[in-house]
């Protein structure tokens, strides 16, 4: 769906823009993996240059079909990174895209994030004493529930990311919706639930191994900049 924005057409011939020409230098492919018994897709892009390089693992936002990731989004969004020397590996979660199970919207999908840690060293050319994290809106909630979890990580980057919904649901109170629909048992302990997908609430868990860089603009209105400061 991106692929026109990426191209022009030159003598009878799709070519690379210039500003995308590093994608000259990277490869896209679909990743399958299991996850909790469950079929999990997800994509890689590296350079084409063989070697050892560091690995990011990237974290999507959106939830189910809505953010899921094409080839053409790890083009766009992540082609460059990868151009400069990185593999990056990204999930789908569950019950999201081709991918198995149900959304749980910072449940046990996060699980696939930690297996996904876990099969890092059968991919070709993951260097996995050096392997980061990169999450987005709700796949920076995803990278924080990860980081409580998880050691090892080098070094996080949470762009735009949720760190407190009870500031969402002030804000977008239409997203009370989604979380009734994804998050089990969110009638019965809403609280709860919701304190466990909030980094404000369990920020002395993230790893102290881990520097992690938070980046959030002014003017995004899905998540606003105020849970960057919280």
């Amino acid at each position: 769906p991106l692929y026109h924005k990426l191209t022009l057409e030159k003598d009878g011939q799709r070519i690379w823009k210039e500003k995308f020409k590093h994608l000259e230098q990277v490869e896209i492919s679909k990743l399958w993996y299991y996850s909790d018994g469950l079929k999990i897709n997800g994509h890689i892009i590296r350079p084409k240059k063989k070697g050892d390089y560091p690995c990011i693992i990237f974290n999507r936002g959106g939830n189910k079909a809505f953010g899921k990731f094409e080839s053409t989004h790890m083009a766009f969004f992540l082609g460059e990174l990868a151009a400069s020397g990185f593999i990056i590996v990204a999930s789908n979660y569950r019950g999201d895209g081709e991918s198995e199970g149900q959304d749980e919207f910072g449940g046990k999908d996060v699980n696939d994030i930690i297996n996904l840690f876990e099969i890092l060293p059968e991919i070709e050319g993951v260097d996995t004493s050096k392997v980061g994290m990169y999450g987005w809106s709700r796949g920076g909630m995803m990278t924080y529930i990860a980081l409580s979890k998880l050691k090892g990580i080098k070094a996080a980057v949470i762009g735009g990311g949720v760190s407190n919904h009870f500031e969402t649901l002030k804000d977008r109170p239409g997203m009370e919706a989604v979380m009734q629909e994804l998050i089990p048992n969110y009638e019965q302990q809403k609280t709860k639930e919701l304190e466990k997908r909030s980094a404000v609430y369990f920020a002395n868990q993230l790893s102290k191994e881990t520097p992690i860089l938070i980046v959030h603009g002014s003017s995004d209105w899905r998540v606003k900049s105020t849970q960057a400061y919280q």
